[in-house]
């Protein structure tokens, strides 16, 4: 199914009910753990942004995840993630504010022929690099992320230009906990000024519309 005309945003206050109601059936049609329940301490460092149709309806979510009081999950020890290269540098860019986690993405089944996943990726990009007016304003473009991928997903990402470096073994997200689940994801770090250094020599045009602030961004697009 090709998706409505939609918007890809930071979720509003009355929005942000469906946004997260959109993330929980996306990871629980994947038999992941209930998302919602296992990110609520992190709230308030999280900036929840949607494709939005006309309609309001959420047809996709991404959820940023800062460094502040907690540490984003891929770091936080409650999450059990083993991180076993340079764990203590990505620790120390996390707690600078340098460092933030895309700790979901995902579309809603109907719609993942369409072009809504890579957009999101695109507006969780421009929101580490504070190319967006909403949340965190106030803190320095991030120079890392961090991320927990299954494999294929990674793959997919690497292809389209995002050099993502795994940092730790393939393993059961949150393994020896309640919240463990049968998919197998590997934690990953990505460089941003690598990343837009080689992808300003290879692929200049997808860098160009990943940063562009021109009027095409923000607009309602078709699927």
């Amino acid at each position: 199914m090709s998706a409505p005309s939609y918007t890809v945003r930071y979720a509003e206050a009355d929005e942000r009910r469906r946004a997260l109601e959109t993330e929980h059936a996306i990871f629980a049609e994947e038999d992941f753990v209930p998302v919602h329940e296992l990110y609520a301490s992190f709230d308030e460092q999280s900036a929840i942004m949607g494709a939005f149709a006309d309609d309001g309806a959420c047809l996709g979510i991404g959820r940023m995840i800062e460094g502040g009081v907690l540490l984003p999950p891929m770091l936080n020890k409650d999450h059990h993630v083993i991180v076993t290269d340079q764990r203590d540098r990505w620790i120390a860019l996390a707690q600078q504010g340098l460092l933030t986690e895309f700790a979901t993405v995902g579309v809603l089944p109907q719609f993942r022929i369409s072009a809504i996943f890579l957009d999101l990726v695109r507006y969780g990009y421009r929101h580490t690099r504070r190319y967006n007016h909403g949340p965190f304003q106030h803190h320095d473009q991030a120079t890392h992320m961090a991320t927990i991928l299954e494999p294929r997903t990674a793959t997919g990402l690497i292809r389209k230009g995002f050099c993502l470096e795994q940092v730790g073994p393939l393993q059961h997200y949150m393994a020896g906990t309640p919240y463990e689940e049968s998919v197998i994801t590997a934690p990953y770090v990505i460089d941003w000024e690598r990343f837009e250094a080689i992808t300003e020599q290879h692929q200049p045009q997808f860098l160009a519309w990943l940063t562009a602030r021109d009027p095409i961004w923000g607009q309602r697009r078709a699927g």
